[in-house]
């Protein structure tokens, strides 16, 4: 976040500084209940860089280049962050996705390589994303088994025979 150890120790309450704004009231109130009922505080929030930007933290980084690369390969085009959730699509597809052909679990880099094999064009645009008013669908799931599904998948999802829309 560029904070030296020092500067940490220093300032008592630089992580609240540095908290993201759209986190705030969430931790207020996460704060509020633990004081009321005694219980251990746990949360998962989200802290500015010293320059004010939020920086993606280094697992989800590093898995968002291995699914972003895995994707560019199987499809054939450049795909830089198939894991953001926001997706964008026609009727026709919406209805492919209500199939027994979509993985419901973790709908990432393998659904655009599903709709690649399908036939279908895949674009990627940028987007600003704003934290979800909801739980992270992965919230609970440890990193090494998102890891794990989410190649599993991709590794089904190419096995599949690729099906000839004509898209």
């Amino acid at each position: 976040l560029g904070f030296s150890q020092k500067e940490w120790l220093e300032d008592p309450v630089l992580w609240f500084k540095q908290l993201h704004p759209d986190d705030r009231e969430r931790w207020h109130i996460e704060f509020a209940r633990t004081c009321a009922t005694a219980k251990p505080f746990r949360s998962v929030y989200r802290f500015l860089a010293r320059d004010g930007h939020y920086q993606t933290p280094f697992a989800r980084s590093l898995g968002i280049r291995l699914f972003a690369r895995l994707a560019s390969v199987a499809t054939g085009q450049l795909v830089t962050d198939p894991t953001s959730g926001f997706q964008v699509m026609r009727g026709e597809i919406a209805r492919l996705f209500t199939s027994d052909a979509f993985p419901v679990d973790y709908p990432d880099a393998d659904i655009l390589i599903l709709l690649h094999r399908t036939g279908y064009r895949v674009r990627e645009v940028p987007v600003q994303m704003r934290p979800s008013p909801g739980e992270s669908m992965h919230s609970g799931q440890s990193t090494p088994y998102y890891v794990y599904k989410m190649l599993l998948s991709i590794l089904v999802t190419l096995l599949r025979p690729r099906a000839n829309t004509g898209k």
